[in-house]
């Protein structure tokens, strides 16, 4: 991987390429939601720590779901 392509190095350009991965019939409402939150935040001038806030979102996401559903779920730490 290449930390300095565009789609890495900016924090937007990644969390955006990030949410693009995540597919399917149960997350696709919430990726919408995060992509036009992180849209929001861009638009609104709000810059720092970005990249940081996607993720936090999508392992809360997944905590949630897990404790909805009764099921463990091992998630990475988190990275500041």
């Amino acid at each position: 991987m290449n930390p300095h392509v565009e789609q890495l190095a900016i924090p937007y350009q990644r969390s955006m390429m990030f949410l693009s991965y995540i597919r399917g019939p149960l997350v696709d409402d919430w990726v919408e939601e995060q992509a036009q939150w992180l849209i929001n935040q861009v638009t609104g001038g709000v810059l720092l720590r970005i990249w940081p806030h996607v993720i936090d979102r999508q392992q809360d996401a997944q905590e949630r779901h897990a404790q909805k559903n009764g099921s463990r779920m091992r998630t990475a730490s988190r990275r500041q």
